[in-house]
């Protein structure tokens, strides 16, 4: 499932995963409604029941002399496939900016989700559409830009016109006077740039039957163990209920098919989340899921034999599902 908010957010993927866990709230706000989102919730999932992941990442590194005319090429980027491995969807953004640190500072801040608390003067591009090169005169990074010492010079390819969501391309950009090469090629297809290991803890108990409502806003850390604080809660725009027929949780963990966990579903439901008040919306009562395939209300879990995952998703991010987690249910 197959993200957020300032520049340069890259969170490509979650990262690391504790055991999960469940605390049901035995006074819960509620309400009479099952239309209308509850505040808390009659399941509360708390930080430990939220999925987490492990993440390498291998960005490759370009060297270019800053005084030459050089151009960005992205040709083969956005004809083959993306960071993740999967194909690339049309570029919108280029984006130039300095972290204040070494390039393995860097890439580490990259693939925890912290890059963005210290990039520096952004530049951003927006692409023409159909568009596979800039120069740098384009871009408008003069010479002086790259003069910054101790500093990494990072380049993103975005889908989308929001610097830092839907990430296709990444490169270290390195400062070298007198390098020959006047194009600078971006294949982030050509090697797997991305590994990323899944991994799920203890199931969630739920009631089979009438199970009310699950609330997510006491989670306080999404799969980064970065704070999902209120505007983090506010980018959840729909909540889904998958079901996986005949699949563990084993068989969930593949960094393939975790990836695409929402499109392999057997049965998926969904319901948007509205945030009409100045606090977020982090509760859904589970009867008004509606059945992705023909519109059905969520009635209970009637199907056992196989794998439950409940996920609040941002839809705008680069780590769409802020929290994920399964789903036991059991009869009372």
């Amino acid at each position: 499932m197959s993200a957020v908010r300032p520049l340069f957010a890259l969170r490509l993927f979650a990262s690391a995963w504790p055991a999960l866990s469940i605390a049901c709230a035995l006074a819960c706000e509620s309400t009479d409604d099952p239309k209308h989102p509850v505040v808390e919730g009659d399941i509360l999932l708390e930080a430990a029941d939220n999925y987490q992941a492990t993440m390498d990442l291998t960005i490759p590194d370009i060297p270019f002399d800053p005084a030459a005319a050089v151009t960005f090429d992205w040709q083969l980027a956005a004809s083959g496939n993306n960071i993740r491995q999967e194909p690339t969807k049309p570029i919108q953004k280029f984006v130039l900016a300095k972290y204040p640190g070494p390039r393995a500072a860097a890439e580490q801040a990259i693939e925890n989700g912290t890059v963005s608390e210290r990039a520096l003067s952004p530049i951003e591009v927006n692409v023409v559409p159909g568009n596979t090169t800039l120069t740098l005169a384009e871009v408008g990074a003069a010479a002086n830009y790259f003069t910054a010492a101790s500093t990494t010079f990072i380049v993103t390819l975005s889908t989308g016109t929001t610097a830092g969501y839907g990430v296709q391309a990444v490169a270290f950009l390195v400062p070298t006077p007198g390098e020959p090469a006047t194009t600078l090629v971006i294949d982030e297809g050509a090697k797997n740039l991305a590994s990323f290991t899944p991994k799920f803890g203890a199931t969630v108990p739920i009631p089979a039957v009438d199970p009310g409502s699950i609330g997510w806003g006491s989670v306080g850390v999404n799969g980064l163990l970065q704070p999902t604080d209120a505007q983090a809660l506010k980018d959840v725009n729909r909540v889904i209920l998958a079901y996986f027929a005949g699949r563990t949780t084993a068989d969930l963990e593949n960094q393939t098919t975790f990836l695409q966990l929402e499109s392999q579903a057997n049965v998926l439901y969904e319901a948007a989340i509205v945030h009409s008040g100045p606090e977020p919306t982090s509760a859904l009562e589970l009867s008004t899921l509606a059945n992705k395939a023909d519109g059905t209300a969520f009635v209970g879990f009637t199907e056992r034999a196989g794998t439950w995952i409940f996920a609040a998703m941002c839809d705008a991010c680069n780590n769409p599902a802020i929290v994920l987690s399964v789903l036991n249910p059991i009869t009372e």
